[in-house]
């Protein structure tokens, strides 16, 4: 500052350095409006819901395709045919022929029988050198064998149908016994005593009437579910109740059709569903945009 600057001079220094923070002040509280105004402009134009969180974050031609009609015909077909998978599976269980039934391992003894036991007399000796006997209720014989010194017996037969076994000593009597098939028959028995002649029947009650009574139940129902399928594909093809095709996929999949393949191709078209949900009517005419 010069020694002769008068007093004039410097009032108008300070007066313009005044206006010229008050300016700067000003700009610095207009950038600051100007970026609340960006900020609450960005927010507003966020993902409000869940669904809308995720379909952000959705690669674009995901976003593309749930827009689209191919999608939700894409996903009605993938539920009816797994429905389909379920009703045929459903038919196979009803139909199902009781005489293979019978004939399958889970109501035959199997081939290879190993029948032991134990020879006693009445008053409770080992009986040796007892004729053991295995024959069909035929009267086919399946084998024959002596108790050794201690009373016992051990042989292998082959056989799948009800059987008699047959002990019988000379001052003994003759003890008879109707079995079912096992893979293993074990029996101790005890002599009547000379002259007499016991029978008994230890036969095993046959389930295949049980089993195929609960086989055609369970088929009922599976193909009872695959209805449902049904009627979600139908829901999904004309984009009518969202929640309500939803609910009748997850009915669908108790099909079991095949066991895994109709249930995948179920929840793969419940995927779609999910991923097409503002096709359908009740969704964007109620305007819900939330999931569930």
């Amino acid at each position: 500052m010069s020694l002769d600057e008068n007093p004039q001079t410097k009032v108008r220094k300070r007066i313009r350095a005044r206006l010229e923070r008050e300016r700067a002040e000003d700009k610095r509280a207009q950038e600051e409006a100007d970026a609340w105004v960006e900020d609450t402009l960005d927010s507003a134009n966020e993902p409000r819901t869940t669904e809308d969180f995720v379909r952000s974050r959705l690669p674009s031609v995901l976003v593309s395709a749930s827009e689209q009609n191919l999608t939700l015909d894409l996903a009605a077909l993938l539920i009816f045919v797994g429905s389909i998978v379920g009703l045929i599976t459903g038919a196979l269980l009803i139909s199902a022929d009781p005489g293979e039934v019978a004939e399958s391992s889970l109501f035959s003894g199997g081939s290879n029988l190993v029948v032991s036991g134990l020879v006693l007399s009445v008053d409770g000796a080992p009986v040796e050198n007892a004729t053991i006997q295995l024959e069909t209720l035929e009267g086919v014989v399946l084998h024959v064998a002596k108790t050794t010194s201690d009373g016992r017996f051990r042989f292998t037969a082959s056989s799948e149908s009800d059987m008699r076994l047959t002990s019988e000593m000379a001052g003994e009597g003759r003890y008879e016994l109707l079995i079912s098939p096992s893979d293993s028959i074990e029996r101790t028995i005890t002599m009547p005593g000379a002259g007499k002649t016991v029978e008994e029947d230890d036969r095993h009650p046959t389930q295949l009437g049980t089993a195929i009574a609960v086989g055609s139940a369970i088929g009922i129902l599976t193909i009872l579910f695959s209805f449902f399928g049904f009627w979600a594909a139908w829901e999904a093809r004309k984009g009518g109740r969202y929640r309500r095709v939803l609910g009748l996929s997850t009915l669908a999949m108790l099909s079991r059709g095949f066991i895994f393949i109709g249930p995948s191709l179920i929840l793969l078209g419940m995927g779609l569903v999910l991923l097409s949900r503002r096709q359908f009517k009740d969704q964007w005419a109620s305007g819900e945009s939330g999931l569930g």
